[in-house]
């Protein structure tokens, strides 16, 4: 996978993530981010995996595990899920209690588990987020989504998929680069007509990854998933995952899975994953929201400060002019200024300490809090 990542401008962000495979060269994503539209809003424009559920919306290279659930290839369509052009509009709701997001979006209609046959044959999906830290070194992230279009039965027959995804992490602050918990699960319903009736179907899975070792990741996952075209058709099945992580940049990973197919086979495979990055690599959707509030946090201080140095050294030249001292200028302004900023930019970094639990590659956070303040933020 290559990722394209740049600024187009003071309003608009593009990403673009290309896929190499014996099959050829394929568009995983390719879209524009609108960052200063009215009201709060956030629009995507282009190629975009959908928001629906949890997996579907990463890339591979962040999941736990070598492959996807059985859920998103019974239920989904296949490996790569749902991803289709079209426009995705997403606002967070402000309250006091939780990070809240919701998103809604409209496709082409030909992407999975749908197809479109005309113009009209449109397909949406809807998503509401929400994120609370439960302590400094827990959190819990939660999401319902909902998706609907026309199917490949025909252009009379649709396919609705909703479900929910809960992510529990557990990260504590005085160890973060030696243990680490997340327990991950996600439960979805399918309802797809065709011409012998609809087929009501359900998958799920549920998944913990424990760092035990500063280098080290154990994981277990089971699946459960009834197929979309017939629900009395169900595959089922254990996994186990151990990943070593010779730096931030790269992983080795190993997975032994054990599938219990509908037919009464089973098939036992040993999966083994190389994993490396090159270049800059940025933070995932979640993560850049919460970034781009430290940074304008920064940038505000930052103006504050020079602001304010700006006003000391225009008193200290008028003072000079009048034949007074340079004493006179207002020192003790500059200084509480100076203090504001670097104790508000330690608060931010221990703040971007305990959101680091959000990403899904282990970092070392310790280097964040050890930069001196600057003008900009660390990006955490």
């Amino acid at each position: 996978e290559t990722t394209f990542q740049a600024v187009v401008d003071p309003y608009a962000r593009a990403d673009f993530f290309l896929a190499f495979s014996p099959e050829g060269v394929e568009i995983e994503e390719g879209f524009l981010t609108l960052t200063s539209l009215p009201g709060g809003f956030l629009a995507k424009i282009g190629k975009l995996k959908q928001q629906v559920g949890k997996v579907n919306t990463l890339h591979p290279h962040a999941l736990s595990w070598v492959d996807k659930p059985l859920m998103t290839q019974n239920l989904f369509g296949g490996d790569d899920g749902l991803a289709d052009s079209g426009v995705s509009v997403s606002k967070l709701i402000m309250n006091p209690w939780i990070f809240l997001e919701a998103a809604g979006e409209l496709y082409q209609g030909s992407s999975g588990v749908f197809q479109s046959y005309q113009p009209s044959d449109v397909s949406w999906a809807g998503r509401l987020r929400g994120y609370r830290d439960v302590t400094e070194s827990t959190n819990i992230d939660v999401g319902g989504s909902i998706a609907y279009g026309t199917n490949d039965a025909g252009p009379d027959f649709t396919t609705r998929l909703a479900g929910i995804d809960a992510t529990f992490r557990y990260r504590p602050l005085r160890r973060a680069i030696y243990r680490r918990l997340q327990a991950r699960t996600e439960l979805f319903w399918s309802r797809r007509g065709q011409e012998d009736g609809n087929s009501s179907a359900f998958g799920m899975y549920a998944s913990g990854e424990y760092q035990f070792a500063r280098r080290w990741f154990a994981g277990a996952r089971y699946d459960w998933s009834e197929r979309a075209y017939d629900a009395s058709l169900a595959d089922k099945g254990p996994s186990l995952v151990l990943t070593f992580w010779p730096s931030e940049f790269s992983q080795i990973r190993s997975q032994y899975r054990r599938t219990r197919y509908a037919e009464g086979a089973t098939a036992n495979e040993i999966l083994i994953q190389f994993l490396f990055s090159i270049g800059a690599h940025g933070a995932h959707g979640f993560h850049r929201a919460f970034v781009d509030v430290l940074d304008s946090l920064g940038h505000g201080l930052a103006d504050e400060a020079d602001a304010a140095h700006g006003h000391r050294q225009h008193a200290g030249q008028r003072a000079q002019t009048d034949g007074g001292h340079k004493d006179q200028a207002p020192h003790h302004l500059v200084d509480r200024t100076r203090q504001r900023h670097r104790n508000a930019a330690q608060q931010v970094g221990e703040t971007a300490q305990r959101r680091d639990a959000l990403y899904e590659t282990p970092t070392d956070v310790t280097r964040c809090r050890e930069r001196p303040p600057r003008r900009s933020v660390p990006r955490c």
